[in-house]
């Protein structure tokens, strides 16, 4: 077996080598993160997401994830692919562990604190230090990586996706380069308050003039299951879904409920947009009741040749 594992840095010495950097960086004038004046919508300070086991979420990569369980900050979410993830409740650390078929990863962060930065406020900052480990299942390699991390809340906007309109936070995280600034990447959440989670990622190299690649989300389905609906009740409610999108006319609210568990389901429409291609897509929102992630639950779904009407992953 190879091992190119690194010494482990004594706790503390990760964010003193992380602040001593972007000091001398900010002195050469070649970093620090991008600040714009705050132009966007007045927002409410937002909490940490209260995400609830059973949630699915759509992403325009081709990605679904699910929430399995939650332990105080912890997240356990399951992909579409068989890989099961750990990550913080803050979007901005890098996953804690990702355990796949092929490998698993975990991430050790030096200065991981939610409190820094939520409740999001305009100028809340925070820095950390990531050392990843990778260890190969078939070849028994174990690769490290050290990374250094500045992260701020960079104002308010107001972006459009595809599936909607929305209020949201900015938050920018620089991955700061300890030799080369050119190779510093910035990733930047855009959090909408009201779905309790972001709508919109984009990333890249800071100083490269090739466009932010972008992943938005598409929609989230609401965790039934969860709430008590059993499986015969849950394709009644795929149903209702369906037939909301088929035929309610835009704003008009169709609600579905289980007697058994008390569940009720409103769908609405809010608009309707043909594609090049010819094909009909509408954006929703869903409302569920009882409702313990407090939450919209919104996406955009498009008409297949089959008739049925599906949330896109591309």
């Amino acid at each position: 077996m190879q091992d190119t594992t690194t010494p482990a840095t004594p706790p503390g010495r990760g964010r003193r080598a992380l602040a001593a950097l972007a000091a001398a960086a900010l002195l050469g004038g070649c970093a620090g993160l991008d600040t714009r004046a705050n132009v966007g919508p007045a927002l409410e300070r937002a909490h940490l997401p209260g995400y609830v086991s059973g949630e699915r979420y759509y992403y325009s990569n081709g990605r679904t994830e699910r929430v399995g369980s939650t332990s105080g900050d912890r997240v356990a979410w399951k992909d579409d692919r068989g890989i099961r993830l750990t990550r913080s409740r803050s979007p901005v650390y890098p996953e804690l562990e990702r355990k796949a078929n092929s490998s698993d990863t975990e991430h050790r962060i030096d200065g991981i604190d939610n409190g820094e930065l939520w409740p999001l406020a305009d100028g809340r900052r925070t820095d950390f230090v990531s050392d990843q480990t990778r260890t190969d299942k078939r070849t028994g390699r174990v690769d490290t990586k050290r990374r250094y991390w500045i992260c701020r809340v960079d104002g308010t906007e107001t972006v459009q996706v595809r599936m909607g309109t929305f209020d949201t936070w900015r938050i920018a995280c620089e991955r700061v380069h300890r030799k080369k600034a050119q190779k510093n990447k910035l990733r930047t959440w855009y959090y909408a308050p009201e779905v309790g989670h972001y709508v919109l990622k984009t990333y890249g190299r800071k100083y490269d003039p090739k466009p932010y690649r972008r992943i938005e989300l598409t929609g989230i389905r609401p965790p039934t299951k969860t709430l008590g609906v059993d499986s015969k009740a849950r394709k009644r409610e795929y149903a209702g879904f369906q037939k909301a999108l088929e035929e309610a006319a835009t704003g008009e609210t169709v609600s579905w409920e289980d007697r058994e568990s008390g569940v009720v389901v409103r769908t609405t429409p809010t608009a309707t947009l043909q594609t090049g291609d010819g094909r009909y897509c509408r954006t929703y929102r869903q409302e569920v009741s009882p409702n313990p992630g407090n939450r919209v639950y919104p996406g955009i779904a498009c008409r297949g040749d089959d008739g049925r009407w599906r949330i896109p992953r591309g």
